[in-house]
């Protein structure tokens, strides 16, 4: 589904521009996406190791989303375990998006229920 929604930005947006080489554009087309379907999002959301890219919760749901151009995302909520501002909740998930900027899209998906 966000491969379909990422596909449809228009290539002139890209044109004598470099926002496809920027973490940032691929986290405000998520929150976008999620934002306009009603979900409660959270960007830049502070912790006391760091700052994850972005939460999702949904009813008794979290998603912990980390996004990377270069590298292992859901490594990064691993190790600075971002999840346990939220083990409060029932159900905790953890998201690493890993885009190619070439290609303009997710390359790569990992997922882990923590909780």
């Amino acid at each position: 589904m966000l491969t379909s929604v990422y596909a449809s930005v228009p290539y002139h947006y890209f044109v004598n521009s470099k926002i496809n080489e920027y973490e940032s554009y691929y986290a405000v087309v998520l929150y976008m996406y999620l934002a306009g379907t009603g979900i409660d999002v959270i960007v830049e959301d502070n912790t006391s190791k760091g700052r994850i890219d972005l939460v999702a919760i949904v009813l008794d749901k979290v998603y912990i989303f980390e996004l990377k151009l270069n590298g292992e995302a859901i490594e990064q909520i691993k190790e600075k375990r971002y999840y346990e501002k939220y083990l409060n909740y029932p159900e905790v998930y953890i998201i690493g998006l890993e885009f190619d900027k070439e290609d303009k899209n997710i390359k790569k998906v990992n997922w882990k229920k923590i909780k």
